[in-house]
Parts: structure tokens; sequence; C-alpha cells
């Protein structure tokens, strides 16, 4: 700074202090307002939206001007939401919470049953993976009459306070009615409603955590699959299914720092099993392999058999967890295991220092990875395939599509499922007599590998036997190949565990998808078969559709990876499939994961990244067997249905894309509900009249609880019925 017209020494000194006053002053400001603890209130919403703060609101009606009723002042909140949707303010400016104890809102419910959940958002708009329901922190949301909300910051899990936004989100999954809101800021002290002893649980002179004792803990939930739980004053879970497991879930995480066993009381009605247990995290995957009960206490057997296990066996660095789970490995199904006394406690324990080392191999014993150069894998010659208005060629010429899913090679078995029961070639031989000639073949990065597979009965199997997973999805794909099937191969699980949200994770990155995809869609260039990459299997949750935001936007991702894959093999289609929900161009009708479509209308793929002719919609539908959406409760159920799978996906059959539903299906009535026969059969018209012949059925597999498969438990013989119903759809469909 350059100072003129200063005729005195003792001026400029003045002028110089001034300066350095306000420079100083300033920057306390600054910090004052990046700290913002020095208040004891930072309102967000009182009579209006408070200054900085934005409307970010999605999937609902807003009024931010409601005069009746209002807690304080003349305004309130009048908010109407659909299903999932959120009131949603956001700051440009980052606002650091740190200091503050709560975030206050006082909440008018207009009827019973009403639920929230609030969530916030980090300083890259990224929603944080805490999230806390409404009803846990309040007495009870009574109807026409104010609630005080106080949500406790401590228990936001993140590095930094630093935020951009916090939402009020309905919590059911329905179009729900008007809610009125007022007075919402953040509070430096906290009066958060008492928790009434009734619902404690923790026993503090133990320092023993309750789970279930005589009833489940409120904080805690049922997930449970394959198979019903009931709970009296014990639980009873009734095995239905292969691979089913009993499930508690919580919402939030449970520090499990200052404890050291999870104990737990079981019997059964059986012998035989193979019960293993495992613990889950924050991201509701779980810290380790299932683990077996043989090592902790044995088997449980008819007589009550107690457990007390040390947490850092299933869970080495003690991190927060969100579930226990108990598998049963055995073939047993319709077997019930009774469950009681979980909690989680100090106190003595069963190690796993003496287990066999056989079941669960080193890391550093694994086949090193298999990585093939991309230069290595000639195309084929025979193969080259487009799509165009619903029809897929193969060198110039319509082929159909009668599909099926075989999964395995995307679990921690590395391998398609089945193998302990008989002969994988027989199997690929069944698949194509039962009157299939596509085969999508879902997998994970770790078989890419060379993981060493588990789950397979090499008396049957004798020509794996030594061979890595890698190996062998070779050998399975190339015999699906040669008995003249097409081969979609399907990117289902970046940790062969869960199906998540987005293409990437915190320890897989999107290079690392791309790359993985790039290098399956070389190594198998040269089979003539092989048709497709399905991308990324059912984008939800904070996946986007034409926001513009490369973190969650999968448009952008898809067309960016589409391009890597075609470069790679440009024989190949691309198979997209859709979102969840999406801040905009997007209907409130519930959407399966990666079944909505909708906001195609409003953003489509840039075909300079994939071309149309290489561009298939692969969007997952499914009925009641699955999951009861509210459409299904219609009077006119299935009539209503054509209207919802129209904006869904069907609208895009009309505008000349192609679609290939990539899974569909139920039980259709062996098992499950009535309604799924029902849905299933109204949904092939629906197919037939919108000229959709190409999909993938799910699935080939018995053990898969929700849906069952084309074959029966004993992995040999097939639904009749389900075999009936497909044939008939595709030998019809024109």
């Amino acid at each position: 700074m350059k100072v003129t017209n200063v005729t005195s020494k003792k001026a400029a000194l003045l002028v110089l202090t001034l300066f350095a006053s306000f420079f100083i002053l300033s920057q306390v400001a600054k910090k004052v307002d990046a700290q913002e603890s020095v208040i004891s209130q930072r309102p967000i919403y009182t009579d209006d939206v408070a200054q900085g703060w934005e409307n970010w609101s999605w999937k609902s009606s807003v009024n931010f001007k409601n005069s009746n009723p209002t807690r304080t002042g003349e305004k309130s909140i009048n908010y109407t939401s659909g299903a999932w949707g959120g009131l949603y303010f956001h700051n440009e400016q980052i606002r650091n919470i740190d200091g503050y104890k709560t975030f206050r809102f006082f909440l008018y419910p207009t009827k019973s049953g009403q639920d929230f959940r609030v969530l916030f958002f980090d300083k890259y708009n990224k929603k944080l993976n805490t999230e806390f329901t409404v009803s846990e922190y309040t007495d009870g949301l009574a109807p026409n009459k104010w609630t005080k909300v106080d949500i406790p910051l401590d228990k936001l899990k993140t590095e930094t306070k630093e935020i951009k936004g916090v939402a009020i989100q309905e919590g059911k999954g329905i179009n729900d009615s008007a809610i009125f809101i007022d007075d919402i800021s953040f509070e430096t002290q906290t009066e958060t409603a008492p928790v009434s002893n009734s619902n404690s649980s923790t026993d503090s002179a133990s320092n023993n955590y309750l789970i279930f004792e005589n009833s489940l803990n409120s904080k805690w939930s049922d997930w449970s699959w394959g198979g019903r739980s009931s709970f009296t004053d014990l639980i009873e879970f009734k095995q239905t299914a292969l691979w089913a497991a009993f499930y508690v879930h919580t919402k939030e995480q449970m520090d499990v720092s200052g404890y050291s066993t999870v104990n737990f009381s079981l019997k059964t009605e059986k012998t035989g099993n193979n019960y293993k247990i495992a613990l889950f995290g924050a991201d509701d995957m779980s810290f380790a392999e299932f683990k077996s009960l043989d090592k902790m206490g044995g088997q449980p057997g008819s007589t009550w058999k107690n457990y007390s296990i040390k947490i850092s066996e299933l869970n080495p660095s003690m991190r927060p967890i969100k579930g226990i789970a108990i598998h049963n490995g055995s073939e047993h199904t319709n077997i019930s295991l009774f469950i009681d006394n979980i909690s989680i406690s100090g106190g003595t324990y069963f190690t796993l220092e003496n287990q066999d080392s056989t079941t669960q191999p080193e890391p550093d014993k694994l086949p090193a990875p298999q990585q093939p150069t991309p230069d290595q894998a000639p195309a084929s010659s025979e193969g080259t395939y487009k799509a165009s208005k619903n029809v897929i060629y193969r060198n110039g010429s319509p082929v159909q599509l009668k599909g099926v899913s075989w999964f395995g090679f995307e679990t921690s078995a590395n391998v398609v499922h089945g193998l302990w029961q008989r002969n994988w070639k027989e199997m690929v031989t069944q698949i194509k007599n039962t009157g299939f000639n596509a085969v999508r073949v879902p997998f994970c990065p770790a078989t890419l590998q060379g993981k060493t597979p588990t789950s397979i009965d090499y008396s049957k199997n004798d020509d794996l036997r030594g061979l890595n997973s890698l190996q062998i999805m070779d050998k399975v794909v190339k015999e699906i190949n040669d008995q003249g099937m097409y081969i979609l191969m399907d990117h289902h699980t970046p940790d062969c565990k869960t199906i998540t949200s987005l293409w990437y994770t915190g320890s897989y990155s999107e290079q690392q998808w791309i790359n993985d995809l790039k290098n399956v869609a070389n190594r198998y260039k040269s089979l003539p078969y092989f048709m497709g990459m399905d991308i990324k299997n059912e984008p939800q949750g904070a996946a986007t559709w034409g926001t513009g935001d490369v973190k969650t936007d999968w448009k952008i991702a898809a067309e960016k990876a589409g391009k890597e894959v075609l470069n790679a093999n440009p024989n190949l289609l691309i198979f997209v499939q859709g979102v969840q929900d999406n801040p905009s161009c997007t209907s409130s009708t519930a959407h399966w994961w990666g079944g909505n479509l909708e906001p195609v209308a409003c953003a489509s793929v840039n075909n300079a990244y994939i071309p149309a002719d290489k561009l298939v919609f692969s969007p997952h539908v499914y009925g009641p067997d699955v999951y009861w959406q509210s459409y299904f409760s219609a009077s006119n159920f299935p009539s209503n249905m054509p209207a919802i799978w129209n904006p869904h996906f069907g609208y895009l059959a009309d505008k000349g894309y192609t679609i290939v539903p990539g899974e569909w299906g139920g039980k259709y009535g062996n098992g499950g509900v009535s309604e799924d026969k029902v849905w299933q059969d109204a949904i092939v018209s629906y197919f037939k009249s919108k000229k959709i012949c190409n999909s993938f059925y799910w699935d080939w597999n018995p053990n898969s609880s929700d849906t069952g498969g084309i074959l029966q438990n004993d992995w040999k013989s097939v639904w009749q019925n389900k075999v009936n119903m497909l044939q008939n759809y595709y030998n019809s469909c024109k």
C-alpha cells in the first residue's frame, strides 16, 4: 500500500497503526465467522430463511411464509413431501459448526405416524454417513402440537465440522401429508428430551449393552434375509432359503471401544449346521468374512448354548458397528434358529487362535493378481454388436436375447454358485437346454485378481482343482461362448459383498473401476458371443442423473466408462442402468435401484461418448416378492402398473432407444406372495406391448432369497411354471 500526501512521520504512523488494527480485527472477525461458536444460537429459519441459506429442497412442496400454525413470530414452514423428499437448506459458504451442541427445530405433524431423518452435507455437498431419525430424539411426534427436536452434533461422524447443508427428509418412503416446521437453528446448549428408563439399553453396573432381552432394543431393527424373524420373549428365525442370515441392525453407529465381547444364546432343532457370525460397520458391510462358531464354543444344538465372542476377532480395528449377523453356511432350509440374550459387554470370550487357517487363506498366500495386457487379445471378427429401436444386431442380423443371470463371481466365494452341488459344465449345458441363449455374469474386482475360490466340491469339478478365480471365470465364460450363448459381463459389487450406491468407494477409485471394465472388455475380446458390458449394477442412494456433479452424476460416469470400454473393445454394447431417486426430472412414484430412467428425458447420454447404436438402457424392475411398494396395494392392481412403468423406463422405447431389462423376476407363486405371479404376468404383457423382447431374468440360482431362481433348491430341478412363462414371453414377443 502506498501512502501519499502525508506531511509527518506521526501522521504516517497513525495511518499504519489504523491499517494494522483494521487488518487484525478483520482476521479476528474471519476467525469468529469460521468457528461460529461465539454466539448461543445460529439461526437458519426464524420467520424467514436466514441470510446466506438457500432452499435446495427436493421432491417436496415448501412454503416459507405459512401463517398458521406458528410456534414463534408470524411465519413458519409448510412442508409437504414426496417419498424420501427433503427440506434442504444449502449455504454457498462453508459453515463451521464446531462448538455447537445441537441442531434444533420444532415440528408440528398433522397426522400420527409421521417420521423424518436429518441429513448433513459436507463442504463438497456430499451427504455425511451419519443419519438421524427424528423419532429417536423426541418423546414422540404427536399430531397437531409443536415438538422440539434436538439432534446431538457430537454424534455426527466427520473429521471436521464444516458443512454446506442440512436437510429434514421424509423418513418412510411415502407421499406424506403436510407438516409445519419452525425455529431452525444450531445451538450451543443442548436440551434433548430425556430417554425413559424403559428404553435404557445399558446396565452401567456391568457395562452391558442390551440388544435383546425379552424384547428388541428400540434402537435396533430386524434386517434378516432368507427367512422370517418372530420376536416374543425370545427370537425365532425361520430360515426359508440358502445363504440366509439372522441380522439385527441399528441406524446409528455404536461405538464398541469400551466393550470387549458380543454375547448371545442359541439353540436349533436340527444338527449338521454351520452357523457363522459377522459384525457390520458404518457402510453396512461386514468387517471380515463370516467366522464359524465351530471354534467359538461349537455349533448350537437342541439345548441353549451361550456364546461370548471377542469383538476384535470379528472387528480387528474395533470400529463402530451397525449390525450383527448369524448365517447358516450349511445346505439346510426350513429350519428354525432360536436366539436370546443378545448383548455387548466385557467378559471372558472364545478366540479364533486355533481356527484352521485353511478356511480363510492369509492375504499373502493368495496367487499374484493377473492383469491382462490391453493389446494381447485380438478382436473377434465374428461378433460385432449394435442396437437400434429395441433390436439387437450381431454382424448386421437381428438376434433376440433370452437371458438369465448366474451369480457368484461377484461374491466372496469368487466363483459361480452351485459348484458345491454339481458340475459347472453340466450347469452351462442345462441353462442352454432350458431355453436361454444369453447369460449375464456378475463379477467383482477381487475375482479378476486371481483369488482362491471357495464353495467348490472338487470331486464334482476336478478340472477346476488348483485354478484361481480368474482362471475359472475364463473357463466358464468360454464355455458359455462355445455353447453359442451370448455373454453380458456385469460389474456387480466393488468389494464382493455389497451393491454400493456409487461406482466408486473410499477404497476403490473411479479409475480402478474403469480399468477393470477395460480389462474384462479386452480379456474376452476374441469370443464372438461376448456382446456387452453392464458397467455398474444398480446405482442408487447418492447417485444422480444429469446434475453435473462429477461425484454423484451417474450419467457423466457412464459416458466416461462407456467410451473407455469401447476403445478397448469396439464390438461391444454398453448397458447403462438408471438410478433410484433424482433431485429433478423425476416423479415421486417409488423406483427400484437402477430402475429410474426418467431423467434421461432431461439429460440424454452424449453420443460422442457412447454412440446411439452402442447404447442399451437396462433398467431393473421387481414386484411384490422383493419389496411391497405402495402401488401394489392399489384397488386396480395390476392395471395401474403401465402408468408407472411408462415414465420409469417404457417411454424410452417409444423414442427409439433400445431397452433390455437387466433384472426382473420373483418367486412366481413358488413360495412368496400370490400378487407376484400377477405382477410378472402383467410386466410380460407390458414388455410385449412395448416390443421389449430382450431381457435378463433374475436369476438361475435358487439361493436368491427374495426371488428364488429358475432352479429349485436341489440345484437340478427347474420351476417349470417360470420356464413356461418365459418361453411364452420370448416366443410371442415380436
